[in-house]
């Protein structure tokens, strides 16, 4: 059964109301995913987001220079009560990212037009959508400067 709490507690979610996350809740799907199993590869068409129940995913992408089933690079881990997916609800394109069960895990998907509906009835919870983008940018710019600023083997 779908976890209403849990989509309540969910960030992006968080400025909306009581009714509101009834509907999310009345329109979310749960998911089985085994471990091993892909959620959504990269660059995927996109008519849903998911909020982890339980488990673990590895979030990657296709590594710099590598072609087509070429090597992966694994961006993150992501566990309960995380989005994963909501990008392509945004932005309208394909998935940025695949996700992977790491373990036998639970999602709970809801389908992009519920959100949307959502969020154009609530404009401002669109502030919390950019403060989230915000976060994840401030996060990959310093891995990105621990990389570059990490000894190289050579050293």
């Amino acid at each position: 059964m779908v976890d209403r709490k849990l989509i309540a507690a969910v960030e992006l979610f968080s400025v909306l109301g009581p009714a509101d996350i009834d509907q999310l809740w009345a329109a979310g799907d749960d998911r089985m995913i085994a471990a091993g199993e892909e959620l959504f590869a990269y660059g995927s068409d996109a008519e849903e987001l998911y909020i982890i129940s339980s488990g673990r995913f590895a979030i990657s992408a296709p590594a710099p220079g590598s072609g087509p089933g070429g090597e992966e690079a694994v961006l993150a881990e992501v566990g309960r009560g995380e989005v994963l997916g909501e990008m392509p609800l945004f932005d309208g394109l394909g998935r940025s990212a695949g996700a992977t069960a790491l373990e036998d895990s639970e999602v709970i998907a809801l389908p992009f037009n519920r959100v949307k509906r959502l969020f154009l009835a609530h404009p401002d919870a669109l502030w919390e959508v950019l403060a989230l983008v915000v976060r994840r940018m401030r996060a990959l710019d310093e891995a990105t400067a621990e990389r570059l600023l990490a000894p190289t083997k050579a050293d």
